[in-house]
């Protein structure tokens, strides 16, 4: 993923680069700040012949995000668009919300019969920060209409790149009495409170819960503008619908390996869209503000992911 990553920052820099050094090109670079809310739920089920009837679900909400954004937008002539656009926040507050279900085994075969609910805790707690990353690059044909004076419009095809990574601590969770007598691990051994260990060390002590979950894929889209021929403002959109894969990894203590260990990627699919106006205010200077949306969701059985995202960003441009 790192290679990906690091692949991808090379090509927006080069592409900026080689579009900045364009004099026939109608190229726009604009830098900005927002601020973001973020809801994400994650469940996670243990496998059948591991244990029924046994899930975790995570549900985080009121991710407050401070957001900084880069964006590059260019027109070679009429028959070539392209766009990438970057994005990193600081995830200032949140809360989380835990439920569990842990079924204890009982002797014979692993039936419903078999198995029953032994506990089912819900635990609410804070999210103590981390970080969102977001990047996507698109190219585009820009259509030649006549329908309105002004309206362009522009079907796109590029990739994609989102990643949040949240860290919560438990104030609440389970104590040891439960733990041990509830939950066994994936080989259904007892479980051994790590911290009542004199020998254990401080990672495997950290009450703190941690879940990153990553999405990316390609993507089509339409984007439009209208140019407001007698003013200096347009008005702007950019529609986006993504088949992904979505990867997430979790480390946790709730006790069942499986859970507190996953690691795993999944198809998904998700929607963006962006809605904005430009102002300029002095020659090729201008405002862009802006509000988007982003709902992104993946759903196996004892796997689901949903993701969405509301935002808002000012930035300061300036067009070659």
């Amino acid at each position: 993923m790192k290679k990906i990553i690091s692949a991808l920052s090379a090509l927006l820099f080069t592409t900026t680069l080689a579009f900045v050094g364009q004099v026939e090109a109608d190229t726009a670079v604009q830098f900005g700040i927002g601020y973001r809310t973020d809801y994400l739920s994650s469940e996670i089920g243990a496998p059948d012949e591991v244990r029924l009837n046994t899930f975790s679900k995570l549900k985080f909400k009121d991710l407050e995000i401070f957001t900084i954004s880069a964006k590059l937008k260019s027109t070679c002539g009429d028959c070539a668009y392209y766009r990438a656009y970057a994005q990193y926040g600081w995830i200032l507050d949140g809360d989380v919300r835990e439920s569990d279900q842990i079924a204890q085994i009982s002797s014979g075969p692993l039936t419903p019969s078999t198995v029953s609910c032994s506990i089912n805790p819900v635990f609410h707690n804070d999210v103590t920060g981390r970080y969102v990353a977001d990047f996507d690059i698109a190219i585009g044909y820009p259509l030649q209409q006549c329908l309105c004076e002004g309206l362009q419009l522009v079907p796109t095809l590029g990739f994609a790149y989102d990643t949040i990574r949240l860290r919560s601590k438990n104030h609440d969770q389970l104590s040891t009495s439960d733990r041990t007598a509830f939950v066994l691990n994936d080989s259904d051994r007892p479980v051994v409170d790590a911290c009542s260990s004199s020998t254990s060390s401080s990672s495997e002590c950290d009450p703190r819960n941690k879940l990153r979950a990553t999405v990316w894929g390609p993507f089509i889209g339409l984007d439009f503008a209208y140019n407001n021929q007698d003013c200096c403002w347009n008005l702007y959109g950019e529609f986006e619908f993504q088949w992904a894969r979505a990867r997430r990894e979790r480390n946790s203590h709730l006790g069942l390996h499986h859970i507190d260990h996953y690691r795993r990627s999944r198809q998904a699919w998700g929607w963006k869209g962006k809605i904005g106006s430009i102002y300029f205010f002095r020659c090729n200077w201008y405002l862009d503000g802006n509000i988007s949306y982003r709902n992104v969701w993946s759903h196996k059985h004892h796997d689901e992911l949903k993701w969405r995202s509301y935002a808002v960003e000012l930035a300061l441009g300036y067009t070659f």
